[in-house]
């Protein structure tokens, strides 16, 4: 797995401006340019305008039958046309029916249980599943979740290391050994806000982005206040139809209500 890239660009202020304002401060209130500025415009960057054209800054389009104009027309096409819309090209999975959480349903009687129990019990049945068992993507990037009663959870389930055993936080270590770091099913961040929201992000759009078949993320946090460290990030869920699990439309899982699994907590 390949984590966030960082591109460089080098930009100039009013870029093709000339006078008129490149690389200067007044660009931003720049309004009107002259006709020696539209002109020299024009020139720099070889459009086809007459001079009287030029005077009246139409908007430039390409011949319909020219190299460019097909080109991006044909990008246009492969995004869905030329309004901004998210594709979905993925298969559809097979939505397991409700009596696999029958255990869930019926309760636990007279023996109280946390919120924190049952929700580890839920996942646990669905990463089982045959049919969507694969492609749910549980997430962590905090320590305390081992503290909480989420011991069989990750017993049963192995982690992935994007960098190897480059980071295996000392927890892991006492409570298990951990065998295949590149091909196990939970993604294990460390403390890493910023990697662990963009492995989100790209694990709940890899069905529109790239075709692959539908992964829903479980995005485990556990300190409600760490969410404002992430704000911005988790704005663009939203925006690029992220496929994830929510409650009550809660930007993240955070399971830890009620009745405590660690003594000393509320």
């Amino acid at each position: 797995m390949m984590g966030p890239q960082l591109f460089f660009a080098r930009t100039i202020k009013g870029y093709g401006l000339g006078e008129a304002g490149e690389g200067r401060n007044i660009t931003h209130n720049q309004k009107k340019i002259n006709e020696d500025e539209l002109l020299y415009f024009r020139n720099r960057f070889n459009l086809k305008f007459t001079d009287d054209e030029a005077m009246k800054a139409p908007f430039y389009r390409f011949k319909k039958k020219s190299k460019k104009y097909k080109y991006l027309k044909k990008q246009r096409d492969n995004l869905g046309g030329f309004l901004p819309s998210r594709t979905d090209k993925s298969k559809n999975l097979k939505v397991p029916d409700l009596s696999i959480f029958k255990e869930l349903i019926d309760g636990s009687g007279d023996r109280k249980i946390s919120t924190t129990m049952a929700y580890v019990r839920l996942i646990t049945l669905l990463t089982k599943d045959k049919n969507i068992g694969q492609h749910i993507v549980p997430q962590k990037f905090l320590m305390k979740h081992e503290h909480l009663g989420w011991t069989h959870y990750f017993a049963n389930l192995e982690f992935i290391l994007a960098l190897g055993n480059y980071m295996i936080p000392s927890i892991l270590i006492n409570f298990y050994i951990i065998r295949k770091l590149k091909k196990g099913q939970i993604l294990e961040e460390g403390i890493n806000e910023a990697g662990a929201v963009s492995s989100f992000l790209a694990a709940g759009t890899s069905y529109s982005n790239h075709g692959i078949q539908k992964d829903t993320v479980l995005y485990l946090l556990f300190h409600v206040w760490l969410s404002t460290h992430m704000g911005s990030y988790l704005g663009c869920r939203r925006y690029e139809s992220t496929r994830f699990f929510t409650r009550r439309e809660r930007p993240v899982e955070q399971p830890k209500r009620g009745r405590s699994t660690a003594s000393g907590w509320t």
